[in-house]
C-alpha cells in the first residue's frame, strides 16, 4: 500500500510541476465582461524561475503576441482571429529572483465588428502566443499559448454611428 501511495503521491508532484509556466494572466479574468469599443487592460506575470520551489524547465519566449479569436458555436472549426497586440515583452526580472508584471491596453472592435460576429453565435477569447526565435531547437521546451475565455458585451446605444 505504501508504494502505491508514493507513487501516487510523486505524478501528482510530476503533474504540478509540468502544469507550471512561465506567464501567468492577471488580466482579463478567465469570462471577465469586456464591453465593444472600449479599452482594455491586459496585465501578466513573467514568472522568476528562482521563485519556484522546482525550477520551470521551459525556455522564455522573446516576446509574447496577443491575438483576439472568435468561433462560431454552432462549428468549432470555424475560428477566426485578429491580431491585438504584438512584441509584448517577455524579458524576466534579471537572475529570475523574482517575478516581473507587464500591462498593455487595447481597444475591443465596435459594435459593427459585433452587429456581424454576434455574442450569440461566437464565442470569444484572447490567446498569449509566445513567440520564439527561429533558432531556437526543436527539443528546447517552450511555453504553450494561454487562452483566455472573454464575456463580450455590445454597445448597441448608437448603432449605426457605433
Amino acid at each position: 500500500m505504501s508504494r502505491l501511495y508514493i507513487i501516487l503521491v510523486l505524478l501528482a508532484f510530476v503533474a504540478a510541476v509540468c502544469g507550471q509556466g512561465m506567464l501567468t494572466i492577471q488580466q482579463p479574468l478567465t469570462n471577465e465582461q469586456w464591453t465593444s469599443n472600449s479599452r482594455q487592460r491586459i496585465e501578466y506575470t513573467i514568472v522568476g524561475n528562482q521563485t519556484l520551489t522546482t525550477p520551470l524547465t521551459l525556455q522564455y519566449p522573446s516576446s509574447f503576441d496577443i491575438v483576439f479569436q472568435w468561433t462560431a458555436r454552432s462549428d468549432p472549426t470555424k475560428t477566426y482571429q485578429l491580431d491585438a497586440l504584438s512584441g509584448l515583452s517577455a524579458v524576466p526580472y534579471p537572475g529570475g529572483t523574482q517575478n516581473k508584471v507587464y500591462s498593455a491596453t487595447w481597444k475591443l472592435p465596435g459594435c459593427r465588428f459585433f452587429s456581424r460576429y454576434t455574442t450569440q453565435d461566437y464565442t470569444f477569447n484572447i490567446v498569449f502566443v509566445p513567440k520564439y526565435p527561429s533558432t531556437t531547437k526543436a527539443t528546447v521546451q517552450k511555453q504553450s499559448a494561454v487562452t483566455v475565455a472573454l464575456d463580450i458585451q455590445v454597445n448597441n446605444a448608437t448603432f449605426p454611428r457605433c
